[in-house]
């Protein structure tokens, strides 16, 4: 070997002992024990944690069909769902009508027979117990909606089944009818003949309302369903499930908010009481001592300016306690207590006059005005308007009695013209007893002629007239 190869030997020989070294050092010893091998039950992948249920899911598997009995094949009329606090099952009271059971069919077909148990016609909800197994859905009040949240509407439209809809709040709050004792949700999530009943659920699964009208079936007003807000709901339910008395007191009158031509005519600015027009004999706005021609101005502490806070102070009060009531009367205030009514049918009115007699006014000559109110020769009756006079345009018919000139009563023919030349507007608004014994108030206004409006009850549009 000469001396140029040494040098590489020997580093060589420095290079292997190096990477036997590195070798030993990695190695582990043979005193340590062998990594086992994984198990199959090791190896098997990770089960992932089952997703949330969607709001769908949850008001689905929640949701029922309403049947009337008499026919396993008898298509649904509505739809209803279970509360999950109180196991209740709860739909609008038109939807089971005056029925005292149906049927319930959940998403998987099952049918069951459901008994109803409590209903309020004028807050359109009704509880049921029964019907088949399943699930509820919580019923949360609608605080937290705002316009622009997205909704579903769950139910059974047409017949189809069990169907979700998807739409938007529109506005809260809605007023759709004075005697309804809660300010509606509006949405656009489309609804059918079928959907009433079914829950309005929010984006967490919850039914913040309970879907109950559309404007005008569904034939022209797309886009617009009304649910009663979910805190009515459940504060319903929660009384049926305590055994507390629910439903609307039936009070015996017949009002209307002062506004409009009739606020005009009276001189009395718009939302300035509830106008009394007629009164049920024996019911509880008799016994309390109300007048047609009264206007009530407060109930239960609140301040009434319109037909809609009446009922709201009525429902607010319940139907088992006194509501008492501050009533303006002829210029003067008094204060009346409502006794306690339990929900009933609305009695048929009849009339009740300020003093019990009807004030007639010269037989024979119109009023001092000009307007065209005739008498009968008793002198106690109005005799037929001539044609196209003002009181003819006012609908006013012979065989009605004049009984107050705006809110205050009239005792004699004097009185009633003094009070007719006194008012403080064009327009007279006369408090009448029809030849049928009902009271209703007229305005006969000299700018009006025949046809101008003319309805069953008068020119004062009939719908206006609210009964409580």
């Amino acid at each position: 070997m000469g001396r140029r190869a040494f040098p590489l030997v020997l580093a060589g020989f420095f290079a292997v002992a190096l990477v036997a070294g590195v070798i030993l050092l990695v190695r582990p010893s043979c005193s340590c024990a062998p990594v086992p091998r994984p198990s199959a039950v090791d190896m098997a992948p990770t089960t992932a944690p089952a997703p949330p249920a969607s709001p769908a899911s949850i008001a689905l598997a929640a949701t029922l069909s309403v049947h009337p009995l008499g026919g396993e094949e008898a298509p649904a009329v509505g739809t209803a769902f279970r509360d999950a606090a109180t196991g209740l099952i709860v739909t609008t009271a038109h939807v089971v009508g005056d029925a005292e059971a149906v049927v319930l069919a959940d998403r998987a077909g099952r049918r069951a027979e459901a008994r109803v148990v409590a209903r309020d016609a004028i807050k359109d909800i009704a509880a049921l117990t029964g019907g088949p197994d399943g699930p509820g859905i919580a019923v949360a009040p609608e605080d937290r909606l705002a316009p622009g949240d997205e909704v579903l509407a769950v139910g059974a439209p047409l017949g189809l089944g069990h169907s979700v809809t998807r739409g938007i709040v529109s506005a809260l709050g809605r007023e759709i009818d004075a005697r309804s004792p809660y300010p509606a949700i509006q949405h656009d999530a489309a609804l059918n003949p079928g959907s009433s009943g079914g829950p309005l659920v929010d984006r967490a699964g919850r039914a913040v309302g309970l879907n109950a009208a559309m404007p005008d079936g569904f034939r022209r007003h797309v886009g617009i369903g009304y649910a009663i807000p979910g805190s009515v709901v459940a504060r319903f339910l929660a009384d049926v499930a305590a055994g507390r008395p629910v439903g609307t007191r039936t009070v015996g009158l017949v009002a209307r908010s002062i506004e409009g031509d009739l606020a005009r005519a009276l001189g009395n600015p718009v939302g300035s009481g509830v106008l009394v027009e007629e009164i049920a004999p024996g019911e509880a706005a008799d016994r309390a001592g109300l007048r047609a021609g009264d206007v009530i101005v407060g109930a239960a502490g609140r301040k009434v300016g319109r037909a809609f806070d009446l009922t709201l102070a009525f429902d607010a009060a319940g139907i088992d306690r006194p509501v008492p009531l501050t009533v303006r009367r002829a210029g003067s205030e008094l204060m009346l207590d409502l006794p306690p009514a339990p929900p009933s049918a609305v009695a048929p009115f009849a009339a009740l006059t300020p003093d019990g007699r009807a004030a007639p006014i010269a037989a024979g000559r119109p009023d001092a005005a000009g307007l065209g109110l005739a008498f009968a020769s008793s002198g106690s009756e109005l005799a037929e308007p001539d044609a196209g006079t003002p009181a003819a345009a006012a609908g006013i018919r012979a065989g009605d009695a004049v009984l107050a000139v705006g809110t205050d009563p009239v005792a004699s023919a004097e009185e009633a013209r003094a009070r007719v030349a006194a008012r403080p507007a064009a327009t007279a608004v006369l408090l009448l007893r029809g030849a049928d014994g009902s009271t209703r108030y007229v305005l006969v206004d000299p700018a009006r002629g025949p046809g101008d409006g003319i309805g069953a009850r008068g020119n004062v549009r009939p719908r206006d007239s609210i009964g409580f």
